[in-house]
């Protein structure tokens, strides 16, 4: 599946890839996206930065306090009402 590769080429990270939450579509000035979320399951490997600059585990009521990507902010709105169970 493209999830688990997009993660080990990320992050070197193994994972399981879960249940399917949903997607949204956005439209930025370059064009539409459509973004998928799935639960996924970090089963080994310790996580590189290759291609981000931080990462960290937060509380789903810590979200309020970083910049997401307008076409993941459907996303994090669902996961602070908690509509999305993690």
């Amino acid at each position: 599946m493209c999830l688990k590769r997009e993660l080990k080429e990320e992050f070197d990270v193994v994972v399981t890839v879960g249940e399917y939450l949903g997607s949204n579509i956005y439209t930025y000035d370059f064009g539409t996206i459509e973004l998928m979320a799935f639960k996924a399951f970090w089963e080994k490997g310790d996580f590189k930065l290759l291609d981000h600059d931080e990462i960290r585990w937060v509380f789903t009521h810590e979200l309020e306090q970083f910049d997401f990507a307008p076409a993941d902010m459907a996303f994090v709105e669902q996961l602070i009402a908690g509509k999305i169970e993690i």
